[in-house]
């Protein structure tokens, strides 16, 4: 199961369509959980360790490991593996990690690591032909 996550190239199209449609997903259900709490009481104040934001924790640890997994089938494309996928989990595990900080100056630089690793993945262009993760797509 593994394999199918992380083996394989992901092209800039692909990687950028998976990509929203992960966080469309994410946006999606926080909403219903939220609505569906509310709606049967469970969740009367929203606050820190209440049912909302463990949901919420759980949602985004979620869509974390869906977004390192199409990043590593983007270097994947760019022929590069192994140390390379660092480049991908340290910014996501540093976002998740600063959700439990206070701090606006480490949030927003967080967010902004982030934001460069995606977006240098999604233009940056793939290997032409096969490479040593398997065939162009």
């Amino acid at each position: 199961m593994l394999e199918k996550m992380i083996g394989g190239r992901l092209n800039r199209k692909k990687y950028i369509m998976y990509y929203l449609a992960t966080v469309v997903t994410c946006v999606f259900l926080m909403f219903a959980v939220s609505a569906i709490m509310l709606a049967t009481g469970q969740a009367s104040e929203i606050e820190q360790g209440g049912n909302v934001y463990l949901s919420g924790l759980v949602i985004g640890l979620l869509a974390n490991l869906v977004t390192i997994c199409l990043g590593i089938r983007r270097l994947h494309d760019l022929g590069k593996g192994g140390k390379w996928v660092l480049v991908v989990i340290i910014p996501a595990v540093f976002s998740f990690a600063v959700y439990f900080v206070e701090n606006q100056l480490l949030t927003n630089f967080a967010s902004a690591l982030d934001i460069a690793v995606i977006m240098a993945l999604a233009v940056m262009k793939g290997n032409d032909g096969a490479n040593e993760f398997g065939p162009a797509n």
